[in-house]
């Protein structure tokens, strides 16, 4: 219990307190109702609950981390509510442009043309209903439909075969709770939290089952109610496998590629052709990760003595079949063209598939002008749609774009090397001293740690 308050705590997590807090009174409700005739033991009941949220409340009051989120508790205005709004709205959006979905999985490549700005982005809606509303169009709207009925009926066969007990309503509870957490953030993406469901649903069904199980009854005495209990129970098994590999990124979770791709992440120091040969690995295992395409592409592609042009454009080629809304490979794609229109169209390309979440495509497309006027031209572009003023720290709202300092002191130099005002130009010089220092700073500190 102490692990489970603590793993709470931790989370910041708004919406989970809130859950907690509707499964608490929930709980007590039932439990002063079962008591209602007995005033002493109501009483009891009462003050055990009183002082449990007491406990809580203090525990919450007591710690900085507790503080902050009851702090936030009616936050509305922050980043974390009004994120939410965008995408679920951008859910809805989708499905009224796709009613028949664009695929499980794509609301992280679908979003982008939906985003409004670059500070709120998701790779899914934070939602699981609207995920599958928008992924999967009509059809994802009836799975949703038949989710929250099956739940249903599974609480009322439980509450009628246990007459309501307090194992059936910490069961319910913990079931619905799950379900509504959900509906509010992306807990499906966690494989523990999947199984756990699937745990707590089959126990549910297990105690309503109408039949003891004997083990050893032959098959053939077993009535037609054990015999469809026995069915659904393999279906639930079934699907919360699919489930667990499936729920974080969609079919890369719990797989070999998954594993290999990871580990060149985490070692960005390694050779050339150690990450080549990962790749190939991974490929071979599962040839239908467009990431992995990707990565071999833009190893292929990059200068050294691994370099192949053409076997890179081939694995783009195959990247964007499996992803045509991949942006990172449109983008790659353009920068690899030998003739530069083309080049020009690829980039434009992953610029429309999404405007917000890349700044370095600005950057690329900008290199390719033909004449300082139009690289000028595509320079505001990209600040016009990323505003970037000052350095981006590690805990800015775009972290992963930290690394993208000294390109945006290159920006800014740029961009004062082609305008002609001059209070202009100084103004472009100053911005990209600052990001340059800063940089420069910041690799100076991390010389000192390794020291």
């Amino acid at each position: 219990m102490v692990v489970l308050v603590a793993t709470l705590v931790l989370t910041y997590s708004r919406a989970s307190w809130a859950v907690l807090g509707l499964q608490f009174i929930a709980v007590a409700a039932w439990l002063l109702w079962r008591r209602s005739g007995d005033k002493a033991q109501a009483a009891k009941v009462g003050g055990i609950f009183a002082g449990a949220t007491t406990a809580l409340t203090a525990l919450l009051l007591a710690l900085p981390v507790g503080r902050e989120t009851l702090s936030r508790l009616f936050d509305f205005a922050g980043y974390s509510f009004q994120g939410r709004l965008r995408f679920w709205d951008a859910a809805v959006e989708i499905f009224r442009d796709w009613p028949l979905g664009t695929g499980l999985g794509s609301f992280a490549y679908t979003y982008p043309q939906y985003q409004k700005d670059y500070i709120y982005y998701s790779i899914d809606p934070h939602s699981w209903p609207l995920q599958l509303m928008s992924e999967l169009g009509i059809f994802g709207v009836l799975i949703a439909a038949g989710v929250i009925t099956g739940v249903v009926l599974w609480v009322r066969k439980l509450w009628r075969a246990t007459g309501g007990s307090l194992t059936a309503v910490l069961l319910i509870a913990a079931v619905l709770g799950s379900l509504t957490h959900a509906a509010v953030d992306f807990d499906y993406y966690f494989g523990a939290v999947t199984a756990l469901l699937g745990v707590l649903l089959a126990y549910g069904a297990h105690l309503s089952s109408p039949v003891e199980q004997d083990s050893t009854a032959p098959p053939a005495d077993e009535t037609r109610a054990a015999k469809k209990q026995r069915a659904f129970t393999k279906l639930g098994a079934i699907l919360t496998l699919i489930l667990l590999m499936s729920a974080a990124g969609y079919g890369e979770f719990l797989t070999l590629e998954r594993g290999m791709l990871d580990r060149l992440r985490s070692n960005p120091q390694m050779s050339s052709a150690a990450r080549l040969n990962i790749l190939e690995a991974a490929k071979r295992y599962n040839g239908f990760n467009h990431k992995t395409h990707y990565q071999l592409a833009s190893l292929l592609g990059a200068p050294g003595n691994l370099r192949d042009l053409d076997r890179a454009m081939e694995e783009l080629d195959l990247a964007l079949k499996l992803n045509p809304a991949y942006a990172q490979g449109w983008a790659l794609k353009g920068l690899l063209s030998t003739d530069p229109a083309e080049g020009d169209g690829y980039l434009e390309k992953a610029l429309r598939l999404d405007p917000y979440n890349y700044p370095d495509h600005y950057f690329f497309y900008a290199n390719l002008a033909q004449s300082d006027e139009e690289k000028l031209s595509r320079l505001l572009l990209g600040l016009e749609r990323i505003p970037a003023e000052h350095p981006i720290h590690p805990d800015h709202v775009r972290p992963t774009w930290h690394e993208l300092n000294p390109m945006w002191a290159e920006w800014y130099y740029e961009l004062a090397r082609l305008t002609d005002d001059p209070a202009q130009k100084k103004e472009y010089r100053r911005i990209g001293t600052t990001f340059q220092a800063y940089w420069e700073g910041w690799l100076r500190e991390l010389e000192k740690a390794g020291e």
